[in-house]
């Protein structure tokens, strides 16, 4: 049985972008390799680049 899709809601690309050890990281990371699917619709794409936008230059966002 394939997995239903997931959103991840703002504040889980957030916590995934400050800490490279967490929960949410994890997830991220599964999601763009392509093991847990997942909807992205426009809105939700502009909702996520506002929010990295507004924290671009934050000293709580792990650099890559």
């Amino acid at each position: 049985m394939v997995a239903p899709p997931i959103v991840a809601d703002t504040n889980v690309i957030v916590a995934a972008l400050r800490s490279r050890a967490g929960t949410s990281n994890s997830l991220l990371r599964l999601m763009l390799s392509g093991d847990v699917p997942f909807v992205l619709t426009a809105s939700l794409a502009w909702e996520y680049e506002s929010v990295v936008k507004r924290l671009a230059h934050s000293p709580y966002i792990s650099p890559s």
